[in-house]
Order: C-alpha cells, then structure tokens, then sequence
C-alpha cells in the first residue's frame, strides 16, 4: 500500500509506515506490543500485519508522557491502565477552546497522519528556531533531526517562511490548558489568580520559552508578514493577562497603573524567575511564588488600600455568617484583594472603607445583590455588589475565602 502523506484516512498501514509516520523505530514498535503499551496488530494474513490510528494515538501518548512528564515505560504503562484515553494537557488532538470569557468544548478527534507529522515538524523547528536563530536554521537542519527526506517535508511546508509563521500558532496549544485549570479559571482574587499563573508556568516553562523567544525575535523581523503574524501571536499570550489588569483597575483593586506596561511588566519578572529555577535546584518553586506574590501586592495594590491598612488589621474583627447561619471571625479582611468595598450607588460607583460600618447585611433581589451598609452613627446606604465577590481573611484555623451571594450578615467589631 502506498502511503500519501496528506491523506488523513491512510489506514491500515504497514509497521515501516506507522514508523515512519509517528517517528518510533520499528522495534521500538514492537517493544511496546510486547509489553502492553500497545494493543496487537490485526493480522491480515501470513507475515502481514497491519496497524491503525489506535496505535498512532497511543505512540502520541506515550511520546508526551515519557518526554512532558519524564515517566519510565513503567510509569507510562501505568498511567494508560489508570486512564486508557490519558492525554496531555497539550495534545493538539483534544481540545478545549477558551475564548472571550466563553468556555466550549470541541470533541475528540481522532488525529491524522498528516497533523502528526506537521506537529512534529512544527516542534523541532521550534527548538532549533529558538536555539540557533532563523537564518541559520536550514531546511536541511529540521529535516536531519527527524530522520526524513525533504520532500516530505515539502508536503507539508512549502518553504521555511511558511514553516516559521506556522510556528507562531503553536502557542495556541499552550495557552488554553494553563487558562482551564482550576485554580485559575476559578479563583476570582487577583493577587491569588496572577500567582497561580505563574505557577502554572513555571511547570511548563521548559515547554514555553522557546517558542517565547522566537515570538520576541520574530517581532522585530525586517520582514512585515512574520512580524505582523508574531505580534498576533504575542497579543494572543498576553491577553488573559492584560484583561484581568484592567478588571482590577476598574473594580480599584490595584493603584492607577498602565495595563499593557503592566502585564509585560508582570510576565518579564514571571519568565526571569522561571530562567533562574532552571538553572539549579537552589530555590524551589514556593520560595520564587512567595517573592512574586510579595512583589506585585506591595508594587500594585491600590494606594488607598495602604491606607486603610493599620485600621483594618489594628481596629477591627469582622464576622462573617453564611446563609445556612454558620458564623465565623475573620481577621485581615479583604473584599476582592483590596481593604474596601467596592458596590453601586446609581449610576456612581462607592468605596466603602468597613472600619466606618457596624454591619453589612446582604440580600438578592431579581438577580442582583445588595449590601445594606450600617454605619456606626445608625445611617443606613444600599449598595449593589457583585455577588462573586470573594472575601478571604484569616481565622485561627487558616485562611477563608466566601463569595459575597452566599453571605447574609457581615458584623464589623471595633476594639479600643
């Protein structure tokens, strides 16, 4: 059967042809059969054996565990057992797609042998890109490195431009796993969200500062194509960042900053404390995330919040109690990371600093919340509030966080 590296449907294939196509040797092929790493061959007749996109897909897993992951064959083996259809939160071949603040899920698609090859074109020119620079890098070069002709690589590239603009998508791939984690889709705190980003980074920074580096170069080419496609590129990474900037900006959370020159502010520190975690095992992950938290609260939180400081932490208690009735004292409150309330009055937006009130009491109507505000003198102010807005604090167990709709009563305490 004569193998077409375009044709997506090329199936059932030969053990030289999967070799070739997924990039294992054929007795490597035949090692993971052995073990179980890999289901049988169907046998089509004597001396002919012929495999299908099963085992092209489990080759993909196990290259991603062995290489992502640093598991042994063991480990992986293990892994597959637990989760048949386990895939990398990179893997080109299920995605989630995360875009404008809209969550949709695309199904899981089989791959083809087309998009496997050019993915493995696309992450070796990368590497060699990022290492020894555009000029320099021959077609040659990439197709050396994988054991392939150049007219194979020509059915998927027609030239090195294209090869390199094509490199700029893949970014793509890295973001929308590290935006759909948990701790970050969800976590409504600015300063909490900003320092598991960088955690999540720093796990996958091996992964990112190459095609990173290439964009930054790529943005200043002579050439207007790869520079305009590398800005489009660059924007798209920083996006997430930048848009959570300026919600902060707006909800008073941090000081009046610029938000593009904040977000590249930010992601330089963020890479720099990556770059040197790589070096050696000296710091660990905790002590750089400790330093990067501590640096854009001070840098960032808004002046006003500074103010409010002393009187909050030396002042005042604040009781919380829940909609089921549960009550529990909180010390350094904050609404949303900042030391005041932010709600609506009309068409005007209100800082409230707590320190002045006796009592919040919080209440819905169609759909919106409300903060009853009880001053100290017994005047009374309705606010609207966001009811996501996350308050945390400390108590003598550990921290807390509880969004404002599942509050009923906030009791602020005065101490002489």
């Amino acid at each position: 059967m004569a193998y077409h590296a375009q044709s997506s449907n090329s199936f059932p294939m030969r053990i030289s042809e999967l070799s070739e196509v997924a990039g294992f040797s054929k007795s490597t092929i035949h090692h993971y059969v052995k073990i179980g790493l890999l289901p049988p061959p169907s046998r089509a007749r004597t001396n002919l054996y012929l495999y299908d996109e099963t085992h092209l897909l489990g080759l993909e897993r196990i290259r991603r565990l062995k290489e992502t992951e640093n598991l042994s064959l063991e480990q992986v083996k293990e892994a597959l057992e637990r989760d048949p259809m386990i895939t990398d939160g990179e893997s080109s071949f299920t995605r989630t797609a995360f875009r404008k603040g809209r969550e949709y899920s695309q199904p899981q698609v089989t791959p083809s042998l087309h998009d496997v090859k050019r993915l493995e074109i696309l992450d070796e020119a990368i590497m060699l890109f990022s290492k020894l620079g555009y000029d320099a890098v021959k077609v040659s070069d990439i197709t050396d490195a994988l054991h392939m002709g150049k007219g194979t690589f020509y059915l998927y590239f027609k030239n090195k431009r294209e090869l390199f603009r094509s490199c700029f998508k893949r970014l793509d791939f890295l973001i929308e796993p590290l935006e759909l984690r948990d701790e970050i889709r969800y976590e409504k705190n600015f300063f909490n969200k900003a320092r598991q980003r960088w955690l999540g980074f720093n796990e996958k920074f091996a992964t990112f500062r190459g095609i990173l580096s290439l964009l930054r170069t790529a943005c200043m080419s002579d050439e207007k194509d790869v520079r305009e496609n590398a800005a489009i590129a660059y924007t798209a990474w920083i996006e997430p960042f930048n848009k959570d900037i300026e919600q902060a900006l707006k909800q008073g959370i941090i000081r009046h900053v610029d938000a593009e020159l904040a977000t590249y502010l930010l992601l330089g520190m963020g890479e720099s404390l990556s770059f040197r975690l790589s070096l050696d095992s000296r710091y660990s992950p905790e002590d750089a995330a400790e330093l990067f938290d501590s640096i854009i609260r001070h840098g960032l939180m808004a002046d006003e919040t500074g103010k409010g400081t002393k009187e909050t932490d030396q002042g005042c208690r604040v009781t919380v109690t829940d909609r089921d009735g549960v009550s529990i004292e909180l010390h350094n409150t904050l609404f949303a990371g900042a030391f005041y309330l932010t709600g609506k009055l009309g068409a005007s937006e209100i800082k409230v600093d707590p320190s002045r009130l006796s009592t919040i009491s919080v209440s819905s109507v169609d759909s919106k919340w409300f903060a009853l505000l009880t001053a100290k003198s017994g005047q009374e102010l309705s606010l609207e509030v966001d009811g996501t807005t996350v308050i945390t604090g400390d108590t003598l167990f550990g921290g807390l966080q509880i969004a404002f709709e599942r509050l009923s009563l906030i009791t602020i305490w005065n101490e002489s």
